[in-house]
């Protein structure tokens, strides 16, 4: 089984895209993909509780192929993302929590940061639900949060391959190997081959997770990245779906 752990619905004018779950689908369909773990970018970008309100009533239409995360887009909600987190665990099912860094404009500097102490509370809570937490971050911040939060399921995007985390897929591979709990997504707009075999190397094929960041980019792409290394085909099979399937107990 295939899982795509990075998945976008909804519009995104910003990269004048829009994720309809019909196109997601049929692109699914080709690949071989069977469940799809995703965002809605109205949780993103706009209300994190319509948004998840949308996404809640796509996976209902298509309970065996979507699979959700819970978006809060700020931690600054207080109780309000706190208990956003819990409606979409008990009410929505949602079985992730997706959350963001962004860098001052011009900077390196976090604006609005994952290791933030308002969101502690939000983390402890989709710990307790054993969510599997997708959060854009640099080394630095996830390292704290996976040494705050052991019990958390962390999972650093794009594997570091963010302009936010300078692009360092090193330093994201050298603090997954200090903390167990911190996992790779390997989706990326990088045409770096190497850190996927890298990581595998250095970490093990269980500790990432295959993702495409659809529909920014398609998933023969992604699937590259993956099938065209030297990873056998027990170690591809593990990133593909079968280490999610444990995390979730699929």
């Amino acid at each position: 089984m295939i899982i795509d752990a990075h998945v976008h619905l909804g519009p995104m004018p910003l990269f004048r895209v829009e994720g309809r779950v019909e196109d997601l689908l049929r692109a699914a369909d080709r690949s071989g993909i069977e469940k799809l773990f995703c965002t809605h970018a109205t949780a993103l970008f706009y209300d994190f509780r319509e948004g998840n309100e949308r996404l809640y009533r796509i996976m209902r239409q298509y309970p065996d192929r979507i699979l959700g995360y819970c978006t809060i887009s700020s931690s600054r909600y207080g109780t309000r993302a706190v208990e956003e987190v819990e409606r979409c665990a008990q009410d929505y099912g949602m079985r992730g929590l997706k959350i963001y860094s962004f860098s001052i404009p011009g900077t390196r500097e976090p604006f609005l940061s994952v290791d933030d102490e308002w969101m502690y509370p939000v983390i402890e809570k989709a710990a307790e639900y054993g969510m599997v937490i997708l959060a854009h971050s640099n080394a630095e911040e996830i390292a704290h949060l996976a040494s705050l939060f052991p019990h958390a399921i962390l999972v650093m995007a794009h594997m570091g391959n963010t302009a936010h985390a300078r692009g360092d897929w090193h330093r994201a591979i050298a603090v997954a190997r200090r903390f167990p709990n911190i996992y790779l997504d390997t989706s990326t707009s990088s045409t770096d081959f190497d850190c996927v075999e890298t990581a595998v190397a250095l970490l093990g094929a269980e500790r990432l997770l295959f993702g495409s960041d659809w529909p920014l980019f398609h998933h023969e792409f992604a699937l590259a990245r993956i099938r065209e290394t030297s990873l056998s085909p027990e170690e591809q099979a593990l990133i593909l779906g079968g280490n999610l399937r444990r995390l979730l107990g699929l």
